[in-house]
């Protein structure tokens, strides 16, 4: 007897996905499978590292240790499933758990394997979250929000000072409505006179800090809220679309 496992392998999902007649019968057929074997529904199945420097986890927690780190395109097989995590195998026999939202089921598509140096710069931010904030940190062991930034663009051979106020002022003035993908974003925190914190944009209204308040590396909104009202510029440092810093200006 054919064990239903098996017909879920990464061949059905690419079939899945793609087709655009999909039976109604099948449909509550699978529907009952993933809600009575919801851990097994991706079990063996293949799948693909969508971003650069994801991070691999003894657990499936933000808090968990890293194991190792997976690049873009990395194919990896799927040996269970939670809501939001995937236990991957590892090649030396061992497994680990990635975030989902790494993780794409089918091949990815050409774009995806060519990101920009801005993608990659945040993708490699993304590696962060939950990394706590520590005053005066510039490594993994903890950040203060210039610390944090200027971490992450070193990584590009890209080199900021360690303060948010002298950061604010290299690269391209641009408004809010404005910012793009890895710019920088300031703000005036805490009934401070002058730019005092700092934050790297990733589109949709999200920037990714090291925020104090919280205590960790965290994405917040710019379209509403605290830092809406506090924010006080952006600063494009690496050129739109282009794998090239912008020369360093100074104003």
């Amino acid at each position: 007897m054919i064990h239903f496992n098996h017909i879920i392998n990464k061949n059905f999902w690419l079939l899945f996905f793609k087709s655009k007649i999909i039976c109604p019968s099948f449909l509550l057929i699978l529907t009952l499978f993933i809600v009575f074997n919801p851990n097994s529904i991706f079990a063996n199945t293949k799948a693909y590292i969508n971003s650069d420097y994801v991070n691999c986890r003894a657990e499936a927690s933000l808090g968990a240790p890293v194991i190792t780190t997976l690049n873009k395109g990395t194919e990896i097989t799927i040996l269970e499933s939670t809501t939001s995590w995937y236990k991957i195998a590892l090649d030396d026999n061992t497994s680990g758990w990635v975030f989902s939202k790494f993780i794409s089921l089918g091949p990815l598509d050409s774009d995806e394997n060519n990101p920009s140096l801005a993608d990659q710069i945040i993708s490699y931010a993304k590696t962060f979250l939950g990394i706590k904030y520590v005053y005066g940190g510039a490594s993994i062991t903890g950040f203060d929000c210039s610390g944090f930034t200027m971490h992450v663009f070193s990584k590009f051979n890209i080199n900021l000072p360690h303060s948010s106020i002298s950061q604010f002022d290299y690269g391209e003035k641009i408004g809010l409505n404005n910012l793009i993908p890895g710019d920088l974003v300031f703000f005036k925190t805490l009934n401070s006179t002058r730019v005092n914190h700092v934050g790297i944009y990733l589109g949709n209204g999200q920037f990714i800090h090291a925020s104090s308040g919280a205590g960790y590396v965290k994405i917040d909104t710019l379209l509403s809220g605290y830092y809406y009202n506090r924010f006080q510029g952006g600063r494009r440092i690496i050129k739109p679309n282009k794998n090239t810093p912008l020369y360093i200006m100074e104003y």
